[in-house]
């Protein structure tokens, strides 16, 4: 059974829109929400982050999927998580990780991908739906912060990427590790940006 409800009071903005649709996973030029006018400040100063390789194995998820506007992203997310530990808890199941969401950007709007990591597939209920995060090679970011100072931290995982002779693949994603509910101190929110790639090999 889910054992507490996670909020997400990290991306606030003016009320906007909506829509329920699918979540492209096509390329994209740009890394990372933004949710404010204008592009974001990569030139803002970062603390250190630690950036590592891993390889992951596909994982079943449990998500909400939307097309949402930057402003209202941090409802969206907030949302989603309630609706899909409703679904987890009338299912009998439990997260086997921390809330993420996984974002593609494309005219002004984002795609996002909202829930959590489950041990197995969940049946869709509501808004609820079964997906997945791909397997393979991903670059890990961990950025400790507040989501606003976010940019720096995707700037450097891209370069981190490219500088091994590598490029992106697919859509990133972040994983949530503090729950700004009970941690509401932002310098030490946690948050990890995946970053899938292909070494060429």
């Amino acid at each position: 059974m889910v054992q507490k409800s996670w909020s997400h009071r990290a991306r606030r903005g003016p009320a906007g829109r909506v829509r329920p649709s699918g979540v492209t996973t096509g390329a994209r030029r740009d890394l990372g929400p933004w949710p404010r006018s204008g592009p974001p400040d990569e030139t803002r100063d970062v603390p250190t982050i630690d950036i590592v390789q891993r390889v992951l194995a596909p994982t079943a998820t449990a998500v909400v999927g939307g097309s949402v506007y930057p402003g209202d992203i941090s409802d969206f997310l907030g949302r989603a998580y309630k609706s899909v530990e409703r679904a987890l808890s009338v299912q009998a199941l439990s997260p086997t990780g921390p809330p993420f969401a996984r974002y593609h950007r494309g005219n002004g709007d984002f795609d996002v991908e909202a829930g959590f990591p489950v041990d197995r597939v969940v049946e869709a209920s509501g808004d609820v739906v079964a997906s997945s995060l791909p397997g393979g090679t991903v670059a890990v970011a961990t950025f400790v912060g507040s989501y606003d100072r976010v940019g720096g931290a995707y700037r450097e995982l891209r370069e981190w990427v490219v500088a091994r002779g590598a490029r992106p693949q697919g859509d990133p994603w972040e994983n949530y590790l503090t729950d700004p509910a009970t941690s509401p101190d932002p310098s030490g929110w946690r948050t990890e940006i995946v970053l899938p790639f292909d070494t060429g090999a």
